[in-house]
């Protein structure tokens, strides 16, 4: 989501985070999903660096007992 503030994907990933949890899975009793986010700045070189923060976040929300949303601003 390039031109998206970041508040905007916090809210995509938590419509994503609650339809998957939502969603029947019988094989499984249920399933959750972790999402981590994080914005672009005018310092990142390449989307790389921004990926490492988005997972960097992903562990923060695995971290928090799962199944949520953290961005990672650092």
């Amino acid at each position: 989501m390039p031109a998206a503030q970041e508040g905007d994907a916090v809210l995509v990933a938590e419509k994503i985070r609650a339809t998957i949890e939502g969603t029947p899975a019988p094989e499984v009793n249920r399933m959750t999903v972790s999402i981590g986010t994080a914005q672009a700045r005018p310092d990142d070189n390449n989307g790389e660096s921004v990926i490492k923060r988005a997972d960097q976040g992903l562990y923060l929300a695995k971290g928090a007992g799962r199944n949520c949303i953290k961005s990672c601003v650092d």
